[in-house]
């Protein structure tokens, strides 16, 4: 007699393993009738229920012990297992909406270099953006940096090596000036900086187009975009602003 694969033809049909199926059963999560004669697996609608059932559970996240619980507990016990898996999924929901954020807040930056990195500097009006130079590392600076990497930025004043900075808000600039900034006119453009040693950079070519084009400048200041390796040199790249002086 041809053996009859039930166990195959059940696990077809939810789009599961035959090994799972196997697997719950030992674990006691489903059960199989057995046949008198040869003792082959015989699906009854307590399996098919039993299978929707687990499926159903996995697909809202609960790990098998946690099934294992549900299918033998009360349902006071049920709802707290519920209850408690339903607040590590919107723990997990935040974490990643700001996984989310930071991610497309990333690939804005990158979109940023590309439409600069091809581009002559140029002249804008623009409003005046604040470094604060960060000459020694604490975990203030860290966390600052890690909370928004968009107030990591770089200060190059001319003739000296440019020192990695804090950007001030437009909230933090009226508290620290007395006043809002201003819109003034300034060099704008991609500035490279290497990772190894900072003085190797092209801020002097801000102050060359400045001079240039009669403005006077002492300082450039960079909003940190991203890194990243060029012919075998680590390389930071900024959004560069020169402001005008007069």
């Amino acid at each position: 007699m041809q053996k009859k694969d039930y166990l195959s033809s059940v696990a077809d049909m939810f789009g599961v393993r035959a090994s799972a199926l196997r697997f719950w059963e030992k674990e006691g999560l489903i059960r199989f009738e057995r046949n008198e004669e040869n003792n082959y697996r015989t699906p009854t609608l307590s399996t098919i229920e039993d299978i929707w059932e687990i499926l159903f559970l996995k697909s809202i996240a609960l790990s098998s012990q946690q099934i294992k619980r549900i299918l033998s507990a009360g349902t006071d016990d049920i709802r707290e297992i519920l209850s408690a898996n339903e607040r590590k999924l919107k723990s997990e929901i935040v974490k990643l909406k700001t996984a989310l954020s930071k991610l497309e807040e990333k690939k804005n930056m990158l979109e940023k270099y590309y439409v600069l990195k091809d581009k002559p500097l140029m002249l804008k009006t623009e409003t005046e953006l604040f470094a604060t130079p960060v000459y020694e590392t604490t975990k203030e600076i860290i966390k600052n940096f890690l909370h928004d990497e968009s107030s990591s930025g770089i200060f190059c004043e001319k003739g000296a090596t440019p020192v990695y900075a804090l950007l001030l808000s437009e909230r933090e600039f009226t508290e620290k000036f007395h006043r809002a900034p201003k819109e003034k006119k300034c060099v704008y453009g991609l500035l490279r900086v290497n990772v190894y040693g900072r003085e190797k950079n092209d801020s002097e070519r801000f102050y060359a187009f400045a001079e240039k084009n009669g403005l006077k400048v002492e300082s450039v200041t960079g909003r940190y975009l991203f890194a990243s390796t060029v012919e075998g040199v680590r390389t930071e790249f900024y959004e560069a602003y020169a402001f005008d002086k007069k």
